[in-house]
């Protein structure tokens, strides 16, 4: 079973996908299906109530997590396109709440730094 922090890890076990949509040409579960939002409002307040450094060591494990899914720059690969662009806005909002990147610990700056190429390689070929 591959495990991931951002999209739904299935087992064996669920072969059920009819909660999911499903790609016919593919059968792949379409990952723009299974979102999870929470309204920017409730996430000011938690970030609020969080202590900095709590702040911290959650943001580098998104950022360690993004960088797990953005697997490719193939744009012409639909697949990854969709993938990619159900990501992109969380790669976007995770740069945008950085304040002190030289305060990430070197294993994390490593993924920072992957996940921008990648993401900026992408957002090249994209023509954006």
């Amino acid at each position: 079973m591959e495990f991931s922090f951002v999209r739904r890890t299935l087992t064996e076990d669920d072969n059920n996908t009819n909660d999911f949509e499903v790609d016919a040409n593919t059968d792949e579960v379409d990952p723009s299906s299974d979102i999870l939002s929470i309204h920017r409002i409730v996430q000011m307040v938690i970030r609020e109530t969080m202590e900095r450094q709590e702040c911290q060591w959650w943001l580098e494990r998104i950022i360690a997590a993004l960088d797990e899914e953005i697997v490719s720059t193939d744009y012409h690969d639909p697949r990854i396109r969709k993938a990619n662009e159900v990501h992109l806005p969380h790669v976007r909002h995770v740069v945008a709440q950085m304040k002190n990147p030289d305060q990430m610990a070197t294993d994390y700056l490593v993924h920072l730094i992957s996940l921008l190429i990648k993401t900026t390689g992408y957002l090249i070929k994209n023509g954006n």
